[in-house]
């Protein structure tokens, strides 16, 4: 069961950084 938790956190953590960069590139490319 640990492991399961750990691979769930896992992918909401990549999936943030995702959100945090997809939102920094389009900052960016809006002037």
């Amino acid at each position: 069961m640990p492991r399961e938790g750990a691979a769930c956190s896992m992918d909401n953590a990549e999936e943030k950084q995702a959100e945090g960069l997809y939102r920094a590139m389009k900052r960016t490319s809006i002037p």
